[in-house]
């Protein structure tokens, strides 16, 4: 019973790092996120049902697409077609809908985008509000989520220069919520150590910028190393389709972490940034 829209959903969700349907239902959140029950997800992937036009932004978001980007504009054009079917779409609305065509990732990119999803774990939103919650959470998380060593509480204290009382109570709320494992002599693990970590694409300001804080905090503690800007003019909804190479790009420096100490390793903060300055 597979329609056009449940073939592209199918097919992105998986492209995206979510191996099964529950995966993508769970890893995001589930009802109070998405707003639907698994068993309707499930029915939409299967073909059986049409989410209501509404849902789609959720869904976007949950696959980790920029929004009015072309992989989230793929999707939308896949629920039309569907719910109008493809003749009517194209006599009727494709005339006066705009999708401009925008050249695709490269083989190499494509190659890369391939290797690193299959090594995607994907944070839910409870784990990540642990993780926001204050400086020594977000710090031992970052380190511990870098390091496959067992570490002693106060060792990582001493080490991350953070107080031993709040580490221990930050280890205990990051091991409720299973980001941390506590070991029998004591020590503490992160199990995610070897994966590549998504969180959640933050739709809620207090969340979001809770974000913002802890990276602006620990950027600012650091020293540039590498700097590159620009000033460029642009059509806005042009330069929406170089995100997700951009991000792309980012991501891709994952294939240079390391979990175990050298001589010169370092924790590095990694960031791209487009900021609109004025129209013009």
């Amino acid at each position: 019973m597979e329609t056009f829209f449940s073939s592209v959903l199918t097919r992105m969700r998986k492209e995206a790092g979510f191996a099964t349907a529950y995966s993508f239902y769970h890893d995001n959140g589930g009802a109070p996120v998405l707003k639907v029950s698994y068993r309707n997800y499930l029915s939409m992937e299967q073909g059986k049902i049409l989410p209501t036009f509404g849902r789609l932004s959720r869904i976007i978001f949950g696959l980790r697409f920029i929004s009015k980007s072309a992989p989230a504009n793929t999707l939308v054009v896949a629920w039309l077609k569907t719910m109008a079917g493809e003749e009517a779409y194209g006599n009727l609305l494709e005339p006066i809908i705009s999708v401009k065509a925008v050249s695709g990732l490269s083989p190499l990119h494509k190659a890369m985008a391939r290797s690193l999803s299959e090594k995607k774990f994907f944070i839910t939103r409870e784990r990540a509000e642990v993780v926001y919650a204050n400086r020594t959470n977000y710090m031992c998380f970052m380190a511990l989520g870098n390091d496959t060593a067992e570490w002693d509480p106060e060792d990582l204290a001493k080490k991350l220069g953070l107080n031993k009382q709040a580490m221990k109570k930050s280890l205990c709320a990051m091991e409720a919520v299973k980001l941390v494992k506590r070991l029998s002599n004591g020590n503490y693990v992160c199990p995610l150590a070897t994966s590549h970590v998504e969180f959640p694409t933050l739709r809620t300001a207090p969340l979001c910028d809770k974000a913002h804080e802890r990276m602006a905090e620990l950027v600012a503690s650091g020293k540039t190393i590498y700097f590159r800007r620009g000033v460029i003019r642009a059509d806005l909804m042009d330069l929406r389709n170089f995100l997700p190479l951009m991000d792309l790009n980012i991501t891709t420096s994952l294939t240079y972490s390391i979990t175990k100490r050298t001589d010169q390793s370092a924790l590095f903060a990694i960031e791209g940034r487009v900021i609109k300055l004025m129209d013009f």
